[in-house]
């Protein structure tokens, strides 16, 4: 057995009806930079959270040293000398940077007191290796609520690296970071390696991996697919280790599609969207994909007015829109479903009848309406999606996920919209919803309607979308069609 620094064995992480991690094996050298790579979904947070001691795993064991260990909580591991620098922030914003990175620390002085003195100078001399490309203003008593997101990210950073740890784990560590902010780290991380620090890297950046890694694992549905030296490794070789060697290729629908543009836009940008151009046309149905959190969820917030301060033009069936606030791109002809039905679909305390009408009533501007004449227009509708209900007036909170969100999709149907955006719709709902969903996609479409998709779902947006934008930090990076519609592709692109 190879004197390794930390090594996984068998982790396997069972989660009802779910196999979050299978079988994961693999060794990580102090002094080297392992990455490991993995699709969206394919195990790697539930690897992170074994190892970091947040989760357990179901089986499988981890030594550190070669001596087999088994931690309950994130201190156990800590104890054994592994931290974790998290993309999602472990920070508490009302607490100053130093409050932040000393949070939890035993460090103390004399007779059992915190060495206040201490920590404020290994606070200034963390903060000074980044000092060039942040603000003046980032001090050891500055609150982090008024840090910027990319200053919240490097104290994240420096609260790992006071403690020096053994195997340091970053997760997405650079995805807040300025190129700048990235070179610093990096350089950092080299004299990590030459004091024998292991590290641990997730990052979805292929540039990145090769610039600073060694070796790396790839993941494909939880299980160890491959660990390539990256120097002797190419990003070609690497995605095709992801998604297997015969991708999945989208069968032709030959769907005929109207050559008519309905929408179009131009050097659109807002918040984190970069000069977003593209068209669409009517009756299509264009997906967009990538890695979750590209600007695919935002760039459908814009379109449905939740941006206000954007740059650039949209153009409605040849009309120049202004997007101004969600009421106005209703009345525009724009509809919008997600995915998260608790926060923007439905109103669980209120009938079906209420979330059904709700879009329809507003955009109509009526302030007195009959209840029998609303509810002869909201049946054809809810038949339509083969809602199965007791009645209009039963609260919606009696209705399955699926069922649910087939009334947010009828509550949008009922306003005749010509443009629907589509934010991970099929999230949470059954296999059997989701077809009938693809369906009504495609009948809607061959009525002339056009649908912008954002799916968390590779397979089912290749499989079902006329044309995919893949997105990166903010872009559109390629626009797949035709024969190109697979998952090599769509991760060659969104890897790079």
């Amino acid at each position: 057995m190879e004197n390794y620094k930390l090594q996984t064995e068998g982790l396997r992480k069972v989660y009802p009806g779910t196999v979050a991690l299978d079988n994961f094996t693999a060794g990580f050298d102090g002094g080297k930079v392992h990455a490991i790579i993995g699709k969206n979904g394919s195990g790697k947070s539930t690897l992170i959270k074994i190892i970091s001691g947040a989760i357990q795993p179901t089986s499988g064991t981890l030594r550190v040293d070669g001596s087999e260990i088994k931690m309950d909580t994130p201190l156990d591991a800590f104890g054994k000398g592994i931290a974790t620098v998290y993309q999602e922030l472990s920070l508490i914003p009302d607490l100053t940077v130093l409050e932040n990175m000393f949070l939890g620390s035993r460090n103390r002085g004399r007779f059992g007191f915190i060495d206040q003195k201490s920590q404020e100078k290994t606070c200034r001399d963390a903060l000074s290796l980044f000092e060039e490309v942040i603000s003046k203003e980032v001090t050891p008593h500055c609150p982090v609520n008024r840090l910027t997101p990319d200053e919240r990210q490097i104290v994240e950073i420096l609260k790992v690296l006071i403690r020096k740890p053994e195997v340091i784990i970053l997760d997405e560590a650079t995805s807040s970071l300025h190129s700048s902010q990235v070179k610093i780290l990096f350089d950092i991380v080299r004299d990590l390696k030459k004091e024998g620090t292991s590290v641990i890297m997730i990052s979805h950046k292929m540039k990145e991996l090769f610039e600073i890694g060694d070796r790396a694992t790839i993941i494909r549905n939880g299980e160890t697919v491959a660990t390539v030296e990256l120097d002797k490794s190419s990003h070609d070789e690497i995605v095709t280790h992801m998604v297997g060697e015969k991708y999945f290729t989208k069968e032709k629908t030959n769907r005929n599609i109207n050559e008519e543009i309905l929408l179009e836009a131009i050097d659109l940008s807002a918040g984190n969207l970069k000069k977003i151009n593209f068209s669409l046309k009517k009756g299509e149905i264009l997906g967009l994909s990538g890695l979750q959190g590209q600007g695919q969820s935002e760039l459908l917030q814009t379109l449905f007015g939740n941006n206000a301060n954007y740059r650039g033009k949209l153009a409605l069936g040849g009309r120049e829109l202004t997007l101004k606030s969600p009421g106005k791109s209703v009345k525009d002809g724009f509809a919008y479903i997600s995915g998260d039905r608790k926060k923007h679909g439905v109103f669980l305390i209120r009938s079906i009848l209420e979330n059904t009408s709700l879009a329809y009533l507003r955009k109509s501007g009526r302030l007195i309406f009959k209840r029998k004449k609303l509810k002869t227009d909201v049946l054809p509708i809810l038949e339509r999606l083969n809602l199965v209900f007791d009645g209009l007036d039963s609260a919606i909170s009696q209705l399955s996920g699926g069922n649910q969100q087939k009334v947010i999709i009828g509550r949008w149907l009922m306003t005749d919209p010509k443009v629907i955006l589509m934010d991970d719709p099929t999230k949470g709902v059954d296999i059997k919803t989701k077809e009938e969903l693809y369906s009504l996609m495609k009948k809607l479409c061959d009525n002339g309607v056009s649908i912008i998709w954002n799916s968390s779902e590779d397979q089912e947006i290749l499989q079902n979308a006329d044309r995919v934008l893949v997105f990166n930090d903010g872009r559109i990076v390629d626009e797949l069609r035709k024969d190109r519609l697979n998952e090599y592709e769509l991760y060659k692109a969104a890897m790079v």
